[in-house]
């Protein structure tokens, strides 16, 4: 991320830099912003926190387990391999 400190879209002291102004301009490149508008993260911060719940091993990150674990343990089924674990990965690597 390039901008931490600023709202992707364009926001006003009236709504407290809350929410987007209307018909107010909005940033060209979403992904280089933490943040849409005042409150709400982007995709990109979105997409790296789901893919740390889902993925990580790091107990400071997920604890006791992660999502894939959890869902190994209460399907019965093998999670690992799936079109959503290679969207995570995909995710993961590329947010990280």
């Amino acid at each position: 991320f390039t901008v931490t400190n600023a709202s992707c879209c364009e926001t006003t002291a009236e709504s407290y830099y809350i929410a987007c102004l209307e018909g107010g301009t909005v940033c060209g490149n979403r992904s280089e912003y933490v943040f849409f508008d005042g409150v709400h993260p982007t995709r990109r911060v979105y997409e790296a926190i789901s893919s740390k719940a889902f993925l990580s091993d790091l107990t400071g990150e997920v604890y006791p387990f992660n999502v894939m674990k959890l869902a190994n343990l209460t399907s019965g089924s093998k999670v690992g391999g799936s079109v959503l674990e290679s969207r995570a990965w995909e995710s993961f690597g590329k947010n990280v």
